[in-house]
This record gives structure tokens, C-alpha cells and sequence, in this order.
């Protein structure tokens, strides 16, 4: 292929759109021209949903076998935790998809991700944490729902739940979370999560999220 096929070739339509819907239509694809040569699946807010994960990596693989591509990579936007019921699993299987040689795997951290961050240094946090999803992740990772509650409420009972939470964490669950970068740079895309620094400077080239 020459490098404008190669190009084409690389622009794929979201694997899961609903075009119906309106506000999908500023995701269409339009002709224009690629800023990197290499195939970019984007993956965003799996919200401690296992089943939606493994769905997602599945179909991405299908779509790696159908339409095969040199170097391609997952660039993970973050918010792998929280809100869905087994943020846990979902952590482990992150965790052994990044070991994969299949294709590049980039995860970056999430502002869900870094309220976990803080919480294992800072219990007040729970009462924001643990209403923004924070209570299912710890339940997943096995801190009783009674002791979440009663933090949530009460700052001396968030000291206990963060111990409890820290002593059922794996330490590669919390190496994990604190390897995620914030952004991620590719060619002439520059991604950033939610959890970014605010940018106060002009960036003359588009921001992709």
C-alpha cells in the first residue's frame, strides 16, 4: 500500500454507534486526512462493568482479523472504576490485556481513577468519592457496605474504611492506578482525560477525546 491507502485504510468507524441518535452525528467519519499512520481504537468509560469490556476487546479483535492493520493500538480515555459492580475484575483484566503482544495497549487515568488515588492517602474524600461510584468500587474489592455508608457520613468511620480498603487492595491493583498517565501523544494527537491538568496555553493542533 502506498502511504495515502495506508491512511484511508486506517479510518474506522466506532465499532458501537447508534447513528440515530443526534447526538452521535458529530462522531461520523468525514473525508479528511489522518494524523497518524497506525490504527487507534479508543476505548472510554467502562464503569466497573466486566461483561461491556470484555465485549469491546472482543470486537476490536474481530475487527484486527477482518480488517488487519500494522501496528495498531487501544488507547484506554480512563474511568475503568466505579458506578458498575465489579471494578475489581475489571482492574485485573486491564491489568493482563496491557501484558498482551498482541497490538500496543495505552490506559490513561481517568478522574475516577484518581479519586481512588486520593482516598488511599486521604479519607475525606469518601463522602464526593463514594457518592460518584466510589461505594461500589470499594464493595468490590470487599470493604462492607455498612462501614461505606456510615463513612460517607462520618469522617472518623472513612479513616477505618480507607485501612480496610488498603489492606483488601493488591498491590499491583494500586501500582496499576498510579502508572496511569494523564495524556497521551501520538504523532500530531494529543490526548487528554479528564483528569488532566487544565491547559492554559493555545494548542495549535487538534485535541482528541
Amino acid at each position: 500500500m502506498t502511504n495515502a491507502e495506508v491512511l484511508a485504510h486506517n479510518i474506522r468507524t466506532p465499532l458501537e454507534v447508534v447513528f440515530g441518535r443526534g447526538d452521535w452525528e458529530h462522531f461520523r467519519i468525514k473525508a479528511q486526512t489522518p494524523m497518524t499512520s497506525r490504527r487507534i481504537y479508543a476505548v472510554a468509560d467502562i464503569h466497573g462493568y466486566d461483561a461491556h469490556l470484555n465485549s469491546m476487546v472482543r470486537r476490536i479483535r474481530e475487527d484486527m482479523a477482518e480488517f488487519p492493520s500494522a501496528n495498531p493500538i487501544i488507547i484506554f480515555l480512563g474511568d475503568y472504576i466505579d458506578r458498575g459492580p465489579n471494578s475489581k475484575l475489571v482492574v485485573e483484566m486491564l491489568c493482563e490485556l496491557r501484558k498482551s503482544s498482541n497490538f500496543d495497549c495505552v490506559l490513561l487515568r481517568g478522574n475516577h481513577e484518581q479519586w481512588l488515588i486520593d482516598f488511599a492517602q486521604d479519607s475525606t474524600v469518601l463522602p464526593l468519592w463514594g457518592r460518584k461510584g466510589g461505594l461500589q468500587t470499594l464493595l468490590s474489592y470487599g470493604v462492607p457496605l455498612s462501614q461505606i455508608e456510615a463513612g460517607i457520613e462520618s469522617p472518623l468511620i472513612a479513616e477505618d474504611v480507607r485501612r480496610q480498603f488498603l489492606n483488601h487492595l493488591p498491590t499491583e491493583h494500586m501500582a496499576f492506578f498510579r502508572s496511569l498517565p494523564s495524556h497521551f501523544e501520538l504523532d500530531d494527537y494529543f490526548l487528554p482525560t479528564r483528569a488532566s491538568i487544565q491547559i492554559s496555553h493555545s494548542i495549535n493542533r487538534p485535541i482528541m477525546i
